[in-house]
């Protein structure tokens, strides 16, 4: 298995250092969102990220410094895109085994995958699902335009949930539009209770996006209008790149996943992009879904 110790710091590195850093300081004080516990819930914790490649902005790997920032988070599940498995990035890697293998040392518990390579063939770049909770089943979707998005089902609380993971095409509006009817479409089949995460090269307000804000809601905004979003310094609008193209959305009909919070990382140099997570609470079928908490701990506002 590929090698993914960490690189000794050189000038390119130091905002990624200053980066990790502040998140240690962050976890230990207490400044990352915590999910206010109700009787008959259980929190659930997304994570997504564009991840380039398995490189950082200089080219080098970044593997080991992705698995940190995951653990540092703490998600039960995430998303990450432009994953590459043996494509010639990082010694041929096979980053989807590289990833839970660090994450399974990093943690001491067990992770579980589910990957959609882009154009169904067994190598290549693709959208990957990692869980610390068991998957029950695994499906990859193509898509038009040489796209795919992985799809798994996890049992959280007595619930199932579906967690789909894509990344829609970089250079046609329309291409993106058909590309979200296509999922929408196919998770018709899926459980009530979906969750849909990724990189969607669109702000959440594109016009191509029009289908999913009818179905769907954005993570994002539904948090900053409940004043429980949270970002860092000097970047209020929870911009992922140059602007909030990396995304999570819930499906509306579903009844059993209540949005907690949101928040956006400044990772530093690691990624092109930055990851951001949202946390749901999960009411099972014997116990009414609760209104959102009012007493969520908000910080950095």
């Amino acid at each position: 298995m590929t090698n993914i110790g960490p690189t000794p710091p050189s000038g390119t590195r130091v905002r990624d250092i200053s980066a990790l850093v502040a998140a240690t300081c962050l976890l230990l004080s207490g400044a990352f969102l915590r999910p206010v516990p109700v009787q008959g819930q259980t929190a659930l914790k997304v994570m997504d990220w564009n991840i380039h490649h398995g490189l950082d902005t200089g080219g080098a790997n970044n593997l080991d410094r992705v698995v940190t920032w995951i653990v540092t988070v703490n998600p039960q599940i995430v998303s990450l895109n432009e994953v590459e498995k043996e494509n010639g990035y990082n010694n041929n890697a096979d980053e989807p085994a590289v990833l839970v293998s660090a994450l399974e040392s990093r943690t001491g518990s067990p992770w579980y995958q589910c990957f959609a390579q882009r154009n169904g063939a067994t190598r290549g770049q693709g959208n990957l699902i990692l869980s610390r909770i068991r998957i029950e089943s695994c499906q990859s979707q193509l898509l038009s335009a040489m796209r795919s998005v992985a799809r798994a089902t996890v049992l959280v609380n007595n619930v199932m949930v579906a967690v789909f993971s894509t990344h829609l095409d970089d250079a046609s509006a329309s291409t993106r539009a058909t590309q979200v009817a296509e999922i929408t479409t196919a998770a018709a089949a899926a459980p009530a209770e979906r969750l849909l995460m990724g990189d969607f090269n669109a702000s959440p307000g594109a016009a191509e996006l029009e289908l999913l804000r009818t179905g769907w809601d954005d993570a994002w905004a539904v948090a900053a209008a409940a004043g429980t979003a949270v970002s860092y310094p000097g970047n209020a609008a929870g911009n992922t790149r140059n602007s909030r193209i990396d995304q999570i959305w819930r499906f509306k009909a579903g009844a059993r996943l209540v949005l907690q919070s949101a928040q956006v990382y400044d990772t530093g140099t690691i990624s092109d992009h930055r990851p951001v997570s949202a946390t749901y609470a999960v009411t099972n079928s014997q116990t009414s879904p609760p209104p959102v908490p009012l007493n969520v701990r908000v910080v950095g506002r």
